[in-house]
């Protein structure tokens, strides 16, 4: 499988020593895996769309990162319908949720026929509720 994260110049994962460490194994068994900064162009072969949530929802202001101070200059990285119809006809769309509609995916494309955004939240939930049972094990 290949993996292409795709975001915004310095949003790059944290991990660099993860990262690199990822990308040499994936090399090793044919899978590579790329940083793109243009949205269109990562989601082009796309099967699967997810949208991480990176806007935070209650920073303090004096610790919020750029794209929540100034949200019009990352309007190219939202989700929609357009990044939607970029990729493979039968592409789905996920989010681990909570989602910030509007800001990192919008209403139509969470709400929309290619996405399995509350199925994914419902297995979350049952694998949740395992790992709960798993540990109140007396």
């Amino acid at each position: 499988m290949e993996l292409v994260l795709s975001c915004p110049e310095g949003y790059d994962p944290f991990a660099v020593e993860v990262m690199e460490r990822a990308k040499k194994l994936a090399e090793g068994n044919g899978a590579p895996i790329r940083i793109v900064r243009e949205l269109h162009e990562a989601v082009k072969a796309a099967d699967v769309i997810h949208c991480k949530n990176w806007v935070p929802l209650n920073f303090p202001d004096a610790q919020k990162p750029d794209h929540f101070l100034h949200p019009e200059k990352y309007k190219k990285w939202i989700i929609d319908k357009g990044v939607v119809q970029a990729a493979k006809k039968d592409v789905i769309v996920m989010n681990a949720l909570p989602a910030y509609r509007g800001y990192e995916i919008t209403d139509e494309v969470i709400e929309g026929s290619h996405s399995v955004v509350f199925d994914e939240a419902e297995n979350r939930m049952h694998a949740q509720k395992a790992v709960m049972a798993l540990t109140m094990r007396g």
